[in-house]
């Protein structure tokens, strides 16, 4: 739905980026007047804003959500196999159909067995899968990671921070020069050892007509005029592994607090927080795909109300008798609790 709504605030601004566009720019990149990042799955460097220029001339926007509710929302998108849901559910898209809900005894009884096991599978085995995936340059993926928004917000890329984190590298990887080779890259890409300027367009994402991100440096081009990856803000190597305590949390909120605009998930369809974001993007507040007037939603479950939308999938465990579950997760989250 975001990438909707700033594909339409492009457009409002008479700024075209779907790929043929694209291509027809490249050969004069001076033409490209604007650049779009997204950082979703690495961590940010919480010194990042004072230390990257490229920080400075841009307008940064970061969206939290409950972190419970944003783990199981995850479940339900990725950490479960698409045969797994079937199986389960049916050819449901939504995958949990409310119409069966506490009303159909068979339906909630499978849904509670599904969830209590598969669930703390999910957990358990994306830690260990996890750091495989990380060995490919991958810190967090689609991965259930604990303290998730908080590491995010609190990755080290120098100091006594990162000493911590690369003892903690060292203790999860198999490969003994992994360290080694992570420490390198973190020192030689921070922006104290390497000169960054305005973002190489080619090295950003861009929309499709269809809106679907268009994300050139990922694709083949990558290796050789995007090397050191997808360019922006924070983009350079940082790391956000190992246990974490109440300084860490202290990093985030100081990381968190030099962003241009703070948005709520639970509050994106709200009138305030809707025209709070037009009026940061240059739009007019009652433009027709302003937030709070889109009718579709990325959502897993459709939310009827208020309580569903802040507390849907904690309100689901606990009326499925399956607190034990809620607890475990809220215990290992309870950081990024307090930061949220």
């Amino acid at each position: 739905s975001l990438r909707k709504y700033i594909s339409n605030v492009f457009e409002h601004h008479g700024l075209s980026h779907n790929i043929s566009d694209f291509v027809q720019m490249m050969p004069n990149q001076a033409n490209i007047d604007i650049s779009y990042v997204e950082q979703e799955f690495e961590p940010l460097d919480w010194q990042c804003s004072a230390v990257d220029p490229r920080w400075q001339e841009s307008l940064n926007i970061i969206v939290l959500r409950h972190p419970i509710e944003r783990h199981m929302s995850e479940f339900f998108f990725s950490g479960v196999t698409l045969p797994t849901k079937k199986k389960v559910f049916g050819s449901n898209r939504r995958v949990i159909q409310k119409d069966q809900l506490f009303f159909n005894k068979t339906y909630t009884t499978t849904l509670a067995r599904f969830l209590n096991e598969e669930v703390p599978y999910w957990m358990e085995h994306s830690k260990m899968e996890g750091i495989g995936k990380y060995k490919k340059g991958a810190m967090f993926s689609r991965w259930y990671q604990d303290n998730f928004q908080l590491r995010a917000l609190a990755g080290c890329s120098s100091g006594r921070c990162l000493e911590k984190r690369l003892l903690s590298e060292k203790r999860l990887s198999e490969q003994g020069n992994v360290t080694e080779i992570l420490l390198k890259r973190i020192h030689d890409l921070h922006p104290l050892n390497h000169s960054y300027v305005t973002p190489n367009a080619m090295c950003t994402q861009f929309f499709r007509k269809n809106n679907l991100v268009f994300d050139v440096c990922s694709g083949k081009k990558r290796d050789v005029q995007c090397s050191g990856g997808c360019d922006g803000p924070c983009a350079y190597p940082t790391t956000a592994e190992g246990p974490l305590d109440k300084n860490d949390v202290r990093r985030a909120i100081k990381s968190l607090k030099a962003f241009d605009a703070i948005l709520l998930m639970e509050k994106l369809k709200d009138q305030d927080e809707s025209a709070f974001l037009n009026d940061v993007m240059g739009v007019p507040r009652d433009a027709s795909f302003a937030l709070n007037s889109m009718r579709g939603m990325n959502a897993r479950v459709v939310k009827s109300n208020r309580r569903e939308v802040t507390h849907y999938y904690r309100d689901l465990l606990a009326k499925l008798n399956l607190r034990s579950l809620l607890l475990r997760l809220e215990e290992e989250n309870k950081l990024e609790i307090e930061f949220f």
